[in-house]
């Protein structure tokens, strides 16, 4: 068990200037691969960084990070550390300036070790960099599924009421209603998410977001306060809910137009301790001489309603752990990869349409399956709209985010095929498509998708 010490801050140290990389020192603090079996105590993190060509390969990245090892072992000694943990390695892309590598570490305060060596954590990246699997599992077990999508989807008919209010809530189910009684009245989501202990998203369809926590409704949106169009897209659609015109008060509802006095009196309309909010947006008709407000969505939600502030930490902290997974399960030639052999559970799953659901495992990994059998890999930095571009660096084998075009066909080889927006890699027992952007000598890859060779 770690004890983290309060007031913990991160320091940033910036390399500029550094000479070859320094001998190795015994007195230097080691970089370990694995926890204390005991209450050790993260002491502060520190971050160091190296600058890099406008457009690194591996071999600048890896230089770059043998330089920073040492650096990162004085830091520990000074500040009194036994050891440190590596725990992010990530290239930072420029087009505009160069490239650095960026590398944090914890500094570990050791103690006395009374438990089974067996009983040791593994830390996020091992000593030469490399993710290791045993991070991630530790995290999945803590957060996973508190119910599991039916095989068989059930679509009752809804209630005839299409009222979206305060007082009642969606279609005659009320904030505050429970899981149970919304899934026996709406039937199978299309999507169920559950990244955090005790809270639960449903959606049905694409406009229809419902959030529990503690299996009670807290929550209902027309609109994805954490996902973009990119992962909307693999949604399945539920016309009940798709095609529903609702309304929230006076007839007025979905797509019609509305007059600021309509607006500002139904938006932030409440009754007790549920608030209603409005979207809406603007369109100049008429050569523009005029404009026209129309009424495109709405939140109903508990007052003060908030997610926990990490309520994805788990799934950001198991980035790349699946693609890694897949990459070793592929390099031993295995054709068939089911979901049960990966490194953790999903944190999200979709409704099975024509025998085929998605499975969300990472914010930028979505796992397309048949049955048990993963079929394809879609990876997209652009998945989750709360997050900033420091969680997009995903990476399979020598394939990377923001990694330059010609780097990755020199590591592909002669039999890759670049055209368009796209480079093919075919394989035995897959086939790989990157896709970039940019322009000329500026293209880089952005996002991936992996096809399994069943």
């Amino acid at each position: 068990m770690k004890t983290i010490i309060h007031g913990l801050t991160a320091t940033f140290i910036t390399s500029i200037f550094l000479s070859a990389p320094v001998s190795a020192n015994t007195q230097l603090p080691p970089i370990v691969n694995e926890y204390p079996a005991c209450d050790y105590k993260v002491t502060d993190t520190v971050i160091r960084s190296h600058s890099l060509p406008s457009r690194p390969d591996n071999s600048d990245v890896e230089e770059a990070f043998q330089r920073l090892l040492p650096l990162l072992r004085e830091d520990a000694q000074k500040r009194g550390a036994d050891s440190l943990a590596l725990t992010e390695k990530k290239v930072k892309v420029s087009q505009s300036n160069s490239s650095r590598l960026i590398v944090s570490a914890q500094l570990i305060k050791s103690c006395k070790e009374t438990a089974d060596v067996a009983s040791r954590a593994l830390t996020p990246l091992s000593s030469e960099g490399k993710q290791q699997f045993g991070f991630s599992k530790s995290i999945s077990l803590k957060y996973k599924y508190e119910f599991v999508i039916p095989a068989k989807t059930r679509k009752p008919a809804l209630p005839s009421s299409t009222l979206v209010s305060p007082e009642t809530g969606i279609y005659g189910i009320a904030l505050n209603s429970s899981m149970d009684t919304v899934l026996a009245q709406f039937g199978t989501p299309t999507f169920m998410f559950s990244p955090y202990p005790e809270w639960n998203i449903l959606s049905y369809g694409r406009d229809h977001w419902l959030t529990f926590h503690n299996k009670t409704l807290m929550k209902i949106s027309s609109v994805s306060d954490l996902f973009n169009y990119s992962f909307l897209n693999h949604v399945p659609f539920d016309d009940r809910f798709d095609e529903r015109k609702w309304h929230v008060a006076d007839q007025i509802g979905k797509d019609d137009v509305v007059s600021d006095e309509q607006y500002t009196r139904l938006s932030g309309y409440r009754d007790k301790d549920t608030v209603l909010e409005l979207s809406t947006e603007e369109y100049l008709k008429n050569n523009q001489e005029y404009r026209s407000v129309v009424l495109t969505g709405f939140s109903l939600a508990t007052e003060n309603f908030s997610l926990p502030d990490n309520f994805l930490k788990a799934l950001i902290d198991n980035n790349n752990a699946v693609l890694s997974s897949v990459a070793a399960h592929l390099a031993d030639d295995k054709k068939a990869i089911t979901v049960d052999m990966l490194s953790q559970p999903a944190f999200g799953i979709t409704q099975e349409v024509r025998g085929r659901r998605f499975q969300l495992y990472d914010a930028f990994t979505l796992v397309e399956t048949s049955g048990d059998s993963i079929y394809k890999i879609h990876v997209d930095p652009d998945y989750l709209s709360p997050l900033s571009s420091d969680y997009r660096h995903w990476q399979f084998n020598s394939f990377y985010y923001g990694q330059p075009v010609e780097d990755a066909l020199r590591v592909a080889g002669e039999d890759a095929e670049h055209f368009g927006d796209s480079i093919v890699i075919e394989h035995d027992n897959y086939s790989l498509k990157l896709l970039t952007y940019g322009f000329a000598e500026e293209e880089h890859i952005y996002a991936m998708e992996l096809f399994l060779l069943l």
